[in-house]
C-alpha cells in the first residue's frame, strides 16, 4: 500500500500518528497495526471508506 502510492515510511508513518521505524516492524511482520489505524488506513487508500468509528 504505502510503496504503491510512493511514500516513505516516515510520509506513510506521519499520515497516521506513528514513527518510520514502526512502519517498518509492520513492513517485516514484527508487530501489526492496531484496529483504529487499519480503520484510518482504509478509509485513506479506498474509494470505499469505513463508514464507522473506533472509540
Amino acid at each position: 500500500m504505502r510503496k504503491d502510492n510512493l511514500l516513505t515510511q516516515e510520509e506513510f508513518g506521519k499520515l497516521f500518528h506513528v514513527t518510520r521505524q514502526t512502519v517498518s516492524n509492520w513492513e517485516n511482520g514484527k508487530s501489526y497495526p492496531d484496529l483504529q489505524i487499519l480503520v484510518s488506513m482504509s478509509n485513506q487508500f479506498s474509494s470505499h471508506p469505513v463508514l464507522f468509528k473506533i472509540k
